[in-house]
């Protein structure tokens, strides 16, 4: 079984968990095989064949295991998997590979490969990305088809973007106003918004949520760091009831 990946920057999703093909037996007498199903979320779930084409792709075109492991990210953003939705509304709606169709593989892979490549600050050309991925028709159709993906992708960052910035705003505003300095938890401060990005790039309808969300990570890194949990002052501060402590396993689950 192999871990989380490379190390991300803060804002960016982290790879996933990848258990790969084995026949001995894991710690609770299941296959590592049948964990493996488990973890893809089952056999009606996970990319489509096409979708793994596009990964073929990225993978033989990036241009650095950090390259590839960004490329692929942005792809679960734009092309969600089955069972799996994004969390943007709009991939959900309407994901990179309608945009292009019937040359969806190609041209996410390109917008995939070429996004990735600005964000690292490598040189890239989306005409260079496009001509590899998209070999079997002329350049001009090629790029016209590629040029709606990335435009569609685009579209759906910037609005990621735009969210994540006003939850994240909010979220600051409601810690601020807590203001845990007073309290036995000022050190956890700092922690609990670095925490909340990183819940909040997991999925789910925290933004939502928010206080209930901020008052469960208080209670999980209180718990962690040894400091007497007190839910009464938790809610006090934080302006919710007891039900903050049903977003506690899944909270507990993200960090």
């Amino acid at each position: 079984m192999s871990g989380r990946g490379p190390p991300v920057r803060l804002g960016q999703r982290p790879g996933r968990t990848s258990i790969g093909e084995s026949h001995e037996k894991a710690g609770n007498g299941r296959s590592w095989n049948y964990l493996r199903t488990i973890d893809s979320g089952g056999n009606n779930d996970g990319p489509t064949r096409q979708k793994k084409e596009v990964i073929g792709l990225i993978k033989r075109y990036a241009r650095t295991d950090g390259h590839r492991t960004r490329s692929l990210e942005l792809l679960d953003i734009g092309w969600p998997d089955r069972g799996r939705p994004s969390r943007s509304p709009l991939a959900n709606e309407g994901p990179i590979w309608r945009a292009a169709h019937p040359h969806g593989v190609g041209s996410s892979a390109a917008t995939c490969l070429h996004l990735a490549a600005k964000e690292m600050g490598f040189d890239s050309r989306f005409g260079h990305y496009v001509g590899l991925c998209l070999p079997g028709i002329g350049r001009n159709e090629a790029e016209s088809f590629g040029f709606r993906s990335l435009k569609r992708m685009k579209v759906i960052l910037w609005e990621l973007r735009r969210k994540g910035a006003s939850a994240s705003e909010s979220a600051r505003a409601i810690l601020q106003r807590a203001n845990l300095g007073e309290t036995i938890y000022g050190d956890l401060n700092t922690g609990i918004e670095e925490a909340w990005f990183v819940c909040t790039l997991s999925g789910g309808n925290l933004e939502g949520h928010i206080r209930g969300v901020l008052a469960a990570i208080c209670h999980v890194m209180a718990e962690d760091q040894g400091l007497p949990v007190k839910p009464g002052l938790i809610q006090k501060r934080f302006d919710v009831g007891r039900s903050y402590q049903n977003w506690i396993p899944i909270i507990a689950g993200y960090l």
